[in-house]
């Protein structure tokens, strides 16, 4: 064990070992060895507590020792330690309920200095599996750790693989009579802590995956064990199928039917204990019970579609991986989610059944999650999911403001299409009308003083072609400040807001596909518009067009991702295109200047410059004149100062 006196921490816990050791039999057995020094105060609550997850169904934890270290003396703190066991249930908040346990050791009188040494070993496995190993260990933690090790031993007769990703550590192996020995070792390890703002798919962590699959193919041979394939059970699910089977004439309506129901009327509710972790339910008792999680959804859905004549296969997914789940290791732990691929017309058509109450013609549903693992015994390999790019905005809002008499009414229409209809349905399905009103209502407030709302909330629903459309009407009070009308496409201005991480080490992510549009039409008078504008750094693209009008005017903004993410080298130029989207989407629509007039002059002025004008002239005509006769008479005229007498 490394010296604990040359731990150190910021945090008052420093981890002196790390150490993980996998041993594989007939059963799995997990050692696990931690030391902690406690360096400050701040440190004595997370140092005094340790806890375990595990499944009771088919692991028990075993409590090796447990010791604190102080100066020279060795107190063996389980004697004092008060042990809790309870219900862990941590995905309960997504209707999970997995029936997982956690065992929490509280260590009693643990001081600064102290050092705390643990030995507990996790024995058992889920029978799902049948015996099988798949296991990912980090090689970092949020602490440094003095030392960090895995070993696993395994019988040599079960060759396991092993993928090590953001290290550059070499393992040792040997063998030790029928066992293999495989080690990783490192000193002095760093801390990690994830960049906020990265990509789901991206983990820069150091790790090491281990799998007895050595294939794709074998597990979508274990994945199609624990899917029957037998006639549906049960009356009322037959007669269920042949309702659908009457009412319906068409495959592909059959289809449609079958897909609505298990996304509509069986409820998302996971209970996962013991091998359900990943054995689905039968489809008669998720048809009875009216819930189930995704793979339960997905056995019904494929055994009524199946009873009806029509080709259906569960698919495994990855949710965060998506197209990078090629990059692991094969193991049944990839994947996070399970949808079904169905055969329609010749064609391939991929469903989720959890997604509630998704509309529009089935031949053009999109599960946008990359790759695929069929459960079926004839896959070979993951299966790419096709994703058309998006031709048209799935969201578009229109602004129209009529402005007569200092008063404006603003009528707001928004255009949600394809996987957006959906997500907005599924929303104001939970809210109430009155409710989404009121939160509209104050979003409007904090850009328009005064505003009331005029109307109802009213929802127009195409659910055949999946367009679903919201119209709401204002009523805005002096809405010209300042000889400007203020322009904010908010729908754009939500996908270009700064990260909050901008000297990154990672990708920034930008999200699934995005196509918006927002146009701002002003009618009643003449307006400024801003100057088109256009930005484009390959990850997004925008535009901005004006259309002025005698009495009024359109601006419209468009804004599309290109990518899901934006690479490290390319994020500072992202940040640029970001921001110039922004002061774009920061203008107003500003009045035409007035035109320069004359001030009014009396006419009076100009009858007295006209009188001097003729007066000036008539006696300079006169002074000529008479100078002509004086000349002509033979004396000269001479002028002479006041006073002075002629000769």
């Amino acid at each position: 064990m490394p010296n604990a006196d040359a731990a150190e921490s910021e945090t008052g816990l420093a981890d002196v070992l790390i150490d993980d050791q996998l041993h594989v039999t007939s059963t799995l057995e997990h050692y696990m060895h931690r030391v902690r020094k406690v360096t400050s105060a701040a440190g004595i609550e997370d140092g005094a507590e340790i806890e375990i997850t595990f499944d009771p169904a088919h692991e028990r934890v075993v409590l090796h020792g447990m010791h604190v270290l102080r100066g020279n003396a060795v107190i063996d703190a389980a004697k004092s330690a008060t042990i809790r066991t309870f219900d862990s249930e941590d995905g309960r908040e997504h209707q999970i309920y997995d029936g997982s346990r956690r065992v929490v050791f509280l260590i009693a009188d643990l001081r600064s200095g102290d050092v705390v040494d643990f030995e507990a070993s996790v024995i058992g496995q889920n029978p799902v599996f049948a015996g099988r190993v798949a296991r990912r260990f980090s090689l970092a933690s949020s602490r440094p750790s003095l030392r960090r090790r895995v070993r696993v031993l395994s019988p040599l007769g079960r060759p396991l693989s092993f993928r090590l990703a953001n290290t550059n550590l070499a393992p040792t192996t040997h063998t030790e009579r029928t066992e293999s020995d495989w080690q990783l070792e490192q000193a002095n390890t760093g801390s990690f802590t994830r960049e906020d703002g990265a990509p789901d798919w991206y983990d820069a962590r150091p790790s090491v995956a281990i799998s007895e699959y050595a294939s794709w193919a074998e597990v979508a041979q274990w994945a199609n064990g624990l899917y029957e394939k037998t006639p549906p059970k049960g009356a009322s699910l037959s007669a269920k199928i042949a309702e659908i089977r009457a009412t319906h004439t068409t495959t592909i309506a059959r289809a449609e039917a079958v897909v609505r129901f298990v996304q509509d009327d069986i409820r998302y509710l996971g209970i996962e204990l013991g091998e359900h972790s990943h054995r689905p339910h039968s489809a008669s008792s998720v048809f009875e019970q009216r819930f189930g999680d995704c793979k339960d959804k997905v056995m019904l859905l494929v055994t009524m579609l199946r009873a009806l004549g029509i080709e259906a296969d569960p698919a495994l997914v990855d949710t965060s991986l998506q197209t990078h789940i090629a990059d692991e290791l094969p193991s049944p732990q990839a994947f996070d989610h399970v949808i079904a691929r169905l055969r329609l017309d010749g064609r391939e058509v991929w469903v989720d059944p959890t997604r509630t109450l998704e509309r529009g013609p089935l031949a053009s549903s999109e599960v946008p999650l990359g790759r695929a693992l069929i459960a079926s015994k004839d896959t070979t390999d993951l299966s790419v999911i096709p994703v058309a790019p998006l031709k048209q905005p799935t969201s578009v809002v229109r602004e129209t403001m009529r402005i007569a008499n200092d008063t404006a009414a603003l009528e707001v229409t928004s255009t949600y299409r394809g996987p957006a209809a959906d997500d907005m349905r599924y929303s104001l399905s939970r809210t109430p009308r009155s409710k989404t009103k009121s939160q509209n209502l104050e979003f409007y407030a904090k850009r328009f003083e005064g505003i009331e709302a005029s109307g109802d909330l009213v929802v127009e629903d195409d659910e055949t072609k999946n367009v679903l459309v919201t119209r709401e009407l204002y009523t805005i009070p002096d809405p010209v400040k300042a000889g400007a009308v203020s322009l904010w496409a908010y729908s754009v201005a939500n996908s270009v807001n700064a990260p909050s991480v901008t000297h990154r080490v990672s990708p920034l992510a930008l999200g699934p596909p995005s196509f918006l549009r927002h146009e701002i039409v002003i009618e009643g008078f003449a307006v400024v518009l801003p100057e088109p504008a256009t930005f484009s750094d390959g990850a997004v693209s925008f535009t901005m067009k004006s259309e002025t009008r005698p009495a009024g005017g359109t601006v419209t903004y468009e804004l599309q991702t290109l990518t899901d993410s934006v690479a490290v080298a390319d994020v500072p130029k992202h940040l640029e295109t970001l921001a110039s989207i922004r002061d774009s989407l920061d203008e107003n629509a500003h009045l035409p200047a007035p035109v320069p007039t004359k001030p009014p002059v009396d006419e009076k002025i100009y009858l007295w410059v006209g009188f001097g004008f003729f007066a000036f002239f008539f006696g300079a005509i006169v002074v000529v004149i008479a100078a002509a006769i004086a000349w002509a008479s033979g004396r000269r005229l001479r002028w002479r100062p006041i006073g002075q007498a002629g000769s």
